[in-house]
């Protein structure tokens, strides 16, 4: 993975091409900062931070020779300390006991396997940069190595000008000396990461800023939703053989609504026996019964003929739901078999009255 936010001591950095991750002029400390809102919020097993160095000496000993420095530094010496960001602190990023690794290893490849700190889900906003305010989604390689008393320090930029010098003065003084090369400054052409990670969720603890536990969420036909109810299924479940979606915009609950269903009668199924007719409202992803009482009158007689149905629209529906689209109001009507056994609709009117004719012998 390269859609990373990266770091040095000199600023933004871009994965995709080569850059030096701990700056320019590397010593003691300096470090490399990587971020991602998607590796660093999950329970991570481990990570492969992917380096592809260039130039790097095929032998650091040989390559550092005339610096003077006792012992000769090895590739096995140059170390990084291993840091993650939680609230704004920096805590050790261990592999078992130890946060520090060898910077230069097989493959290019720094393994953290079981790496501690991320055990658990972690809440990551977007990551676009690092600054004070940051509080999780980074990780940090600091340089601790080598750090001998007569050795080397780091990879030496500090020590190059005394080094430089004193050969300089030697060789002007007829001494036998070589100028000493300048210090290896690590440089990668890219650089990626590869995770893996595992989480257990479990669906009967709520979500909490504490506690961000993985949720369910259901696409349905129309839209997402999260799953709250008691009966938890990997995919959605539809317990009804067909169901007629009403949006109605322009609410103010709770109210009466009157609809004028236009049905083509006589286009129901005549070999089966008409399936009861049920009614539910949406609130808050949910879809809820209205009661007995609610439907005040139906003169369709269950989707046979054309009539209007009228509602007592309760204050509890909500128009800010995502599984339908949202600053609508919701109903459905559906059946649990036999959806044949209903005419096919062919209009649905709102506001709508019954009137009645009555003949009093006028000229018409």
């Amino acid at each position: 993975m390269q859609d990373l936010v990266l770091r040095s001591e000199s600023g933004a950095l871009d994965p995709t091409k080569p850059f030096e991750p701990f700056s320019y002029e590397p010593s003691l400390g300096s470090d490399f900062l990587i971020g991602s809102q998607e590796i660093f919020s999950k329970a991570l097993t481990e990570i492969k931070l992917k380096f592809d160095w260039q130039n790097m000496p095929s032998n650091f000993g040989t390559y550092y020779n005339h610096y003077g420095f006792i012992p000769l530094v090895s590739k096995s010496g140059f170390k990084v300390k291993a840091h993650y960001l939680k609230d704004r602190k920096w805590e050790a990023f261990k592999n078992g006991a130890s946060n520090v690794f060898n910077l230069f290893q097989t493959n290019d490849e720094i393994l953290l396997s079981n790496p501690k700190g991320f055990e658990t889900l972690t809440e990551v906003t977007e990551i676009t940069d690092f600054d004070s305010t940051t509080q999780n989604g980074f990780i940090k390689l600091e340089i601790s190595g080598p750090n001998v008393s007569t050795g080397i320090k780091a990879f030496g930029h500090a020590q190059f000008k005394n080094a430089y010098v004193l050969a300089a003065i030697n060789i002007s003084k007829g001494v036998a000396d070589t100028l000493p090369k300048e210090p290896y400054t690590p440089k990668t052409k890219s650089f990626s990461i590869d995770y893996k990670a595992a989480h257990q969720i479990n669906l009967g603890v709520a979500r909490t800023d504490d506690n961000p536990n993985g949720q369910l969420f259901h696409i349905g036909a129309f839209g997402p939703y999260l799953k709250k109810e008691a009966e938890l299924t990997i995919l959605p479940k539809y317990d009804f053989a067909g169901a007629f979606y009403i949006g109605i915009d322009n609410l103010t609950l709770p109210q009466n609504l009157n609809l004028l269903f236009q049905v083509a009668e006589g286009s129901e199924n005549p070999d089966v026996l008409p399936p009861t007719v049920n009614w539910q409202y949406l609130q808050t992803n949910q879809w809820f019964d209205f009661d007995s009482e609610a439907i005040l009158a139906d003169g369709t007689n269950g989707m046979i003929n054309s009539g209007i149905v009228s509602f007592d629209l309760p204050k509890e529906m909500t128009n800010d739901n995502s599984r339908l689209p949202a600053d609508t109001y919701w109903i459905r009507a559906f059946v649990e078999n036999e959806a044949d056994g209903v005419c096919d609709m062919i209009n649905v009117h709102p506001q709508a009255v019954k009137a009645s004719f009555f003949n009093q012998e006028n000229d018409l």
